[in-house]
């Protein structure tokens, strides 16, 4: 599926056209969802462009299966523990020597 990001006409307009919200000008919409507002976006003199496609057209473009790669969430992967390990308890503290007076 593709997203557009349509840019108004007036840059500081925020409302609704055509079902499509606008905040500060710029609207982001998928292609889906915008039915016939494209055209008419078009026609009016909004600059309607492709942002973004879904991760299976990307990534048959891209070079096929298996190029997938997962990024390692912090903490977690080679030689890291996710979880913190608890504190060894202390052996108890000896009594300090009298002072000889």
């Amino acid at each position: 599926m593709r997203f557009y990001k349509i840019t108004a006409p007036s840059a500081d307009y925020s409302g609704t056209v055509g079902g499509v919200g606008f905040h500060k000008g710029v609207a982001r919409v998928a292609e889906d969802e915008a039915g016939t507002a494209l055209d008419y976006f078009r026609r009016k003199g909004y600059s309607v462009e492709v942002v973004e496609e879904t991760p299976a057209k990307a990534e048959a473009k891209a070079g096929g299966e298996g190029s997938e790669q997962t990024p390692e969430i912090e903490g977690q992967g080679e030689g890291n523990d996710p979880k913190p390990k608890p504190e060894e308890p202390k052996a108890p503290a000896k009594p300090a020597a009298k002072a000889a007076r």
